[in-house]
């Protein structure tokens, strides 16, 4: 009698390891499915999944400046295919285009390959090529932490309404740069309340660019690879009495991420 107990009992524990097991794996795929990834040292930290509408303004600004934090270190270099297009005065044909390979380290900043250039060369030299040293600029290592989107760089305060912007539901965080800034923004970045990453930006250099005249308006698009937020396209549009009104856009595409 004794030892069918034992059996018995041995049985039973063999039972609860394989249910325990099953529920450790069905939990893992629950999270891999709602887009929560499982700690591991070698995996990066992926972005908080949460939507909570409870949430303090100031819990929202701290969440979203840790993953601009984030979102920096965990891009080590990239690399992408970026087409420029340039219209004058509310023309719909394009005045110039270049098409160009960019690459970008964190300690050596970012650089172009130019594969075409079409159109005027007088829009070429004077706008496109300085759109192109005003990258190199922006992404120097030097000049790199002054840019972010981060709290070192802007007051940022929630709006109390949220708004649709490229389709979904978002968080509106006005963006007050603390020092004039031709890389900074006067305006809102549109924010994802699930992961807290940046949807679109919308506002006016805080100072001129020097590319175009005068302070231009600038909206920028953004989109998640490997699991961080990157630009897929931005525009930019200047007017002024002299020059009349100049619209650069920017299309970026095939991403090659080193994390």
């Amino acid at each position: 009698m004794g030892n069918y107990s034992a059996e018995k009992w041995s049985n039973r524990k063999v039972r609860l390891l394989q249910k325990s097991a099953c529920l450790s794996f069905c939990l893992t795929g629950c999270l891999l499915v709602s887009g929560l990834t499982v700690s591991s040292s070698s995996q990066p930290k992926a972005y908080s999944a949460t939507d909570d509408s409870s949430l303090q303004p100031d819990s929202v600004i701290k969440a979203f400046d840790r993953t601009q934090r984030a979102r920096e270190a965990a891009i080590a270099g990239y690399s992408a295919t970026e087409h420029y297009t340039v219209r004058r005065n509310g023309s719909q044909e394009a005045g110039a285009e270049l098409t160009a390979r960019s690459t970008y380290s964190r300690d050596k900043g970012k650089d172009f390959q130019v594969l075409s250039r079409t159109g005027s060369s007088f829009l070429q030299s004077q706008v496109l090529d300085r759109v192109l040293d005003h990258e190199r600029e922006l992404y120097a290592p030097e000049n790199r932490k002054k840019t972010l989107l981060t709290t070192d760089n802007y007051e940022m305060k929630l709006l109390p309404e949220r708004e649709t912007e490229s389709g979904q539901d978002c968080y509106v965080v006005q963006l007050t740069p603390k020092v004039k800034s031709p890389t900074l923004l006067d305006g809102q970045a549109y924010v994802d309340p699930k992961t807290f990453t940046v949807v679109r930006l919308k506002g006016i250099a805080s100072a001129s660019t020097g590319i175009v005249s005068g302070r231009p308006d600038v909206e920028r698009d953004f989109q998640l690879i490997d699991g961080v937020a990157m630009t897929s396209h931005s525009d930019l549009k200047s007017k002024s009495l002299l020059a009349g009104e100049t619209e650069i856009t920017i299309d970026i595409s095939d991403y090659k991420i080193q994390h």
